[in-house]
């Protein structure tokens, strides 16, 4: 498997399960190359900096008072986007 191939399937595999053949492939690869190793970990922080702006945007706006309704509807619109 190439980088390009790994890193398309490590982007697929934060949204979605991958089959077993395709996470082996990718685990494998991964033992080998240290860019897509660093790939990886630079996405998954990414992601999880987008979850932590996401909390803490979702607290402010409870702390500015909007209705449950709203904020309700502002993360299901957020989850529709990603």
């Amino acid at each position: 498997m190439t980088c390009k191939d790994t890193s398309s399937l490590i982007s697929e595999m934060m949204d979605h399960d991958l089959s077993l053949t395709k996470r082996i492939k990718v685990k494998f690869h991964l033992a080998m190359c240290r860019m897509c190793q660093y790939y990886l970990s630079q996405l998954s922080f990414l992601r999880n900096m987008a979850k932590e702006i996401d909390h803490v945007e979702s607290t402010s706006c409870a702390k500015q008072g909007l209705s449950e309704n709203a904020r309700e509807n502002i993360r299901e619109a957020m989850q529709n986007h990603r």
